[in-house]
């Protein structure tokens, strides 16, 4: 058994009280099975990946892969054991701008201690393997994205992992993309052995697996391991999908009117009193029904006035979600000692805008295993957090400056800072919102080479071979 979870959960602590992404997952991973993990948005498909990978720590409940109790390790154990034993593919490509595509693939190799050479000659091997060998010196900037995405492929088949886990690998790339990179992944993971755990809403790549893992609110509701009986889970999960996704209906009609008023029976002459009480009575009730009306009236137009906030709402969730891509662009240096990162915004559809207030950025660095802040502001004092941009065609990059005064920090890699970097914004489709407005929260994690240690020192304290390349900074998962 290769992976193995027991009771694994994961709950996580807000202002509006505790939200439990996994709840009790028990699941056995076989060595060389193609594991797809599938389920509704929320499900904590990725919240699971990220467990069983070692990037979230558990809230209850152990992650075993190999015998190892992963959460078991200290930091340092836990990043040299996920440097050696696994590798990792995720929506994005990661890949850092300013290295080639064969920089990119070896590094992980370099930064574990592969001899130069090897960890080249392997990178030149593996590009060759996801049809790259002729653009091994192109840089990211100069690559589509399918080619980008092929690149991190090789990148997490660099030191030869026992599992490879992959997080929504076809998210963003087009049709022909997708399909050259779903075709890569089976054929490598044929062709190398490879565990495969993988992410997915794409039901053609759950297909191809040996088996289909369906979470539901956090709990498996379906993992079988024949083969025979996937196509008959795949088209169970697709209904049950469908059906929930269909939008909810009232919980019964509106309340009926009030009956009509029922004829007037004559009344005997000098009955004026009775008269004037019938009539008084009877204006008693016309004014209640149409009180009533009113008010029935007032009912449904406020639902469909809140239906219309929930449509407008989940339009904005979508841009945000969907639409809408946020990461960092570069971290560079400061003449004062700071650091400069910039967070760029990108629209997937330009042809269809989308405004944003912020992004607000908070920063942190990685203490004793607990977060410290650090101060961070916007470098571009005309742009501040208050004014919403609309983000159209190409990328909008967003410049802000932090300064990191601490001596004594965890080194997750030797002399490098952790650092965390939080960015919240608002989305809308309308540069005035009302009520279609959407929170977008993004976790960014580096690691960050401080400005007072030189590539020498780095490399002497990392045990790394004269010359070696040595990053400024190193995208890192959310975890």
């Amino acid at each position: 058994m290769l992976v193995s979870t027991r009771g694994l959960g994961r709950t996580y602590h807000t202002i509006r009280g505790p939200i439990v992404a996994v709840d009790g997952v028990d699941l056995e991973i076989e060595p060389g099975e193609f594991v797809v993990i599938c389920g509704r948005s929320g499900s904590g498909k990725s919240t699971l990946l990220g467990m069983i990978g070692g990037l979230c720590r558990p809230s209850a409940g152990l992650v075993s892969i190999g015998g190892t109790d992963l959460h078991a390790l200290s930091p340092k154990g836990l990043a040299d054991f996920r440097a050696r034993r696994l590798g990792f593919l995720f929506q994005f490509a990661g890949l850092l701008p300013n290295l080639r595509a064969i920089d990119n693939v070896a590094l992980p190799a370099l930064l574990g201690a592969v001899e130069q050479p090897d960890a080249y000659e392997r990178a030149r091997d593996l590009l060759g393997q996801v049809g790259l060998a002729e653009r091994w010196d192109a840089y990211p900037g100069e690559l589509s994205g399918g080619q980008q995405r092929r690149v991190a492929v090789a990148r997490a088949l660099i030191n030869r992992p026992a599992l490879l886990l992959a997080d929504e690998p076809t998210n963003d790339l087009d049709e022909q993309a997708e399909w050259e990179v779903l075709s890569l992944l089976q054929d490598l993971h044929r062709s190398h052995a490879t565990t495969l755990v993988v992410v997915t809403h794409d039901q053609a790549l759950a297909a191809r697996a040996d088996r289909v893992v369906t979470l539901r609110s956090g709990r498996i509701v379906s993992a079988p391991r024949p083969a025979h009986v996937l196509a008959e889970v795949a088209s169970r999960n697709a209904a049950v999908a469908v059906a929930d996704s269909a939008p909810a209906g009232p919980d019964g009609p509106f309340e009926a009117g009030p009956d009509a008023l029922a004829a007037v029976v004559p009344t005997p002459p000098g009955a004026g009193f009775v008269r004037f009480l019938l009539g008084f009575l009877g204006w008693v009730a016309v004014a209640a029904g149409a009180l009533y009306a009113c008010d029935t009236l007032s009912a449904r137009f406020q639902g469909q006035a809140i239906e219309r906030r929930v449509t407008e709402r989940k339009k904005a969730e979508e841009l945000a979600m969907q639409q809408l891509r946020a990461d960092i662009h570069d971290v560079v240096y400061q003449p004062d000692g700071g650091y400069e990162v910039t967070i760029y915004l990108e629209n997937f559809a330009p042809d269809k805008p989308f405004y944003v207030l912020g992004p607000e950025l908070r920063a942190f660095v990685q203490v004793d295993r607990g977060w410290q802040p650090i101060p961070i502001r916007r470098a571009d004092p005309d742009n501040d957090n208050d004014r919403v941009q609309d983000v159209r065609g190409g990328r909008r990059l967003v410049p802000f400056t932090l300064r990191i005064d601490i001596d004594r920090y965890d080194e997750l890699i030797a002399g490098y800072f952790h650092l965390r970097l939080t960015s919240v914004m608002v989305v809308s489709e309308s540069a005035e919102p009302t009520d279609d407005l959407f929170e977008r929260t993004d976790d960014y994690y580096v690691y960050l080479k401080p400005q007072r240690l030189s590539d020498d020192d780095i490399r002497a304290r990392n045990q790394w071979k004269p010359g070696a390349i040595v990053p400024r900074w190193i995208p890192m998962p959310a975890h």
